[in-house]
């Protein structure tokens, strides 16, 4: 209900209909504040009711001076000690969400979100707005400065806005507190938001009509939002393994296809399998398996679910990089052909994910990363694979100009010794050197995950556009290490030995 004052208590009128004949509404999506419950009080039709935190701040945030918001929030519409209700109410989420004429993702009231959430929209010239009710016009209207919102004007920059015009509305926001100045423009409040990583988010974005991200004081309706994200990782390719960006990807594949079948009121551990299998058999790829797509969950024995792992990240996006961009990269946009696009067989058998691929290798030395140090700090020998990489390429640098005694290579050769590209392959992993097994002149080399050891082997999937490192496990079945580079194979040229018989199909069980 609308409040004059911001300080006014916040009052709910609770109205019951039909899922499908509900009068237009938008869906929030939020964070359960555990910690901290019962110490906010609303007014729900007259009678008090105590809110967890979160819940309290994103409806202060919502609330208008003037009219009402029809708004399904959980924790008011779901009777949650009443376990028969929530159980029944769980099974239509989707629906709920996908009815609603947007959804709402609240960002909380941590430290920077606000301010990172102002400076990913101004430095990319993005719709900013201080009310999601605002960016729900973003498709079908235009909002200007002085709209009815109760938070204030509209920043829309205009593609043809000059520099001069748009540093003048930064300026102003900085006088609003809104954006705070900084050396370093620091994303990470917004990109590793927990928001991003709570369990049912995919289902409550996937097939939402529109949807808008906001905090206290902005608002960047999602397609925007999604813009951003793209465009940061272009400047930095880390940023692919943040929570923002990982959601973004999941809820683009599943979006505009068919029912998935997934029962989202099964345990967690079953919808992440669920997920992947549909994402294998949408996609024709078994690339899934090695993209990080999911937050730490402590699940340690489904090896082919692969998770973001928050202490490898880091709380903030640093200058330096410890995790390299994935070989598979984004879906549908892998550069590699590894297996020259087969499709996958695969089938799960008590929790295991059986597929089929050949043995191409086995790694016979590793030579393990700097512990001490990111991949731009080297220290010391050829233990830091960044290092042994630029020691060689001048090692080819002298060789072809003709002299081991020449001088420090020129500013251009130089710029290619210090570019981020290599940055982006090599950090974090190592590299890898095999056996040379089934007759092969050499032995071949590669990058590989960091745990990777000796006696590892390296295999091709089918359907997998990049080669794998497999772990044997006790009895017959394997532990999936990671994704590899592995040169001279990964354009299909491994394929041709199954012509000639040098390798032969078989099925791998990965637990």
């Amino acid at each position: 209900m609308p409040a004059q004052h911001i300080t006014g208590p916040i009052h709910v009128s609770i109205s019951h209909c039909l899922i499908d004949g509900a009068p237009e509404y938008r869906a929030l999506c939020y964070c359960w504040d555990y910690s901290n419950y019962g110490d906010h009080d609303i007014l729900v039709d007259g009678l008090a009711l105590s809110v967890r935190k979160n819940l309290f701040e994103a409806l202060l945030a919502i609330r208008d001076q003037d009219s009402e918001i029809r708004l399904w929030v959980d924790a008011l519409c779901i009777d949650m000690e009443n376990m028969e209700e929530r159980s029944h109410q769980i099974v239509n989420m989707r629906r709920i969400f996908s009815n609603a004429s947007s959804v709402w993702v609240w960002l909380g009231t941590g430290e920077g979100v606000s301010a990172a959430l102002g400076q990913l929209g101004m430095s990319f010239e993005l719709r900013l707005s201080k009310s999601p009710l605002e960016g729900d016009l973003s498709a079908g209207g235009s909002v200007v400065a002085g709209s009815s919102s109760p938070f204030g004007r509209v920043v829309r920059p205009s593609a043809t806005s000059k520099p001069s015009t748009l540093t003048g509305e930064r300026e102003e926001l900085f006088e609003q507190g809104v954006l705070q100045p900084s050396q370093n423009t620091d994303f990470a409040p917004v990109l590793y938001n927990k928001a991003f990583s709570r369990r049912w988010v995919i289902q409550e974005l996937v097939g939402a009509r529109s949807a808008t991200v906001f905090s206290e004081a902005n608002a960047i309706v999602w397609s925007d939002f999604e813009a951003a994200i793209e465009h940061l990782i272009q400047l930095n390719g880390q940023i692919q393994l943040t929570e923002a960006w990982q959601l973004i990807q999941v809820v683009r594949s599943a979006q505009g296809r068919a029912d998935t079948g997934i029962d989202y009121s099964r345990p967690f551990v079953e919808v992440a399998v669920n997920f992947v299998l549909y994402a294998i058999s949408s996609s024709k790829s078994l690339n899934i398996i090695c993209r990080p797509w999911i937050v730490d969950w402590g699940n340690s024995y489904l090896s082919w679910i692969r998770s973001v792992k928050v202490n490898e990240r880091g709380s903030h996006l640093a200058s330096t990089r410890r995790i390299a961009d994935s070989f598979v990269g984004m879906p549908g946009k892998c550069k590699y052909k590894a297996t020259r696009g087969a499709e996958p067989v695969v089938r799960l058998e008590y929790g295991a994910l059986t597929t089929n691929g050949f043995l191409f290798d086995a790694i016979s030395d590793v030579a393990l990363p700097d512990p001490q140090s990111p991949a731009r700090h080297t220290s010391g020998g050829f233990m830091n694979l960044y290092q042994y990489l630029r020691h060689q390429m001048r090692e080819e640098y002298t060789t072809i100009s003709g002299s081991m005694e020449s001088d420090e290579p020129s500013a251009s050769i130089q710029n290619v010794l210090n570019a981020d590209e290599i940055v982006e392959v090599v950090a974090g992993r190592v590299l890898i050197q095999m056996k040379g097994m089934v007759g092969r002149g050499t032995a071949s080399i590669g990058l590989a995950p960091p745990e990777s050891r000796v006696g590892d082997c390296v295999c091709l999937l089918l359907g997998c556009d990049v080669p794998v490192i497999l772990r044997p496990t006790p009895g017959s079945g394997y532990e999936l290490i990671g994704e590899a580079f592995i040169a001279g194979v990964m354009y299909g040229e491994g394929m041709d030995g199954l012509k000639t018989g040098q390798y032969t199909i078989r099925e791998f069980m990965i637990g």
